[in-house]
């Protein structure tokens, strides 16, 4: 047999990934309000609004890749969800201090 270079149960895959933080995948099919304002194709979403986290996923980069369901106005003021893709980096800054 092969020898077991990992006594205590630990395999590659454990070590590969215990630095790997992904901060929404806890939070798939939940509500968040974003702290400032996300830019997108064609606009921003506000700060203050809340946006549903529908799927998280890695690039190969390893940056989080998360996919958001957004409400916005659409023809005659009726609101319509749109979505799109963000970095979780872009979701998860808190907004600039403002100074007095």
């Amino acid at each position: 047999m092969y020898q077991n270079f990992y006594p205590y149960g630990y395999s590659h895959a454990y070590m590969n990934n215990m630095y790997n933080f992904r901060n929404f995948a806890s939070q798939v099919g939940t509500f968040v309000t974003v702290l400032s304002n996300v830019p997108i194709g064609g606009g921003t979403i506000p700060s203050g609004s809340r946006v549903f986290i529908h799927k998280v996923r890695l690039d190969s980069a390893g940056n989080e890749i998360v996919t958001i369901v957004f409400p916005e106005a659409g023809i005659g003021g009726n609101c319509i969800a749109g979505a799109t893709e963000v970095l979780g980096s872009v979701l998860g800054t808190p907004p600039p201090p403002t100074h007095l």
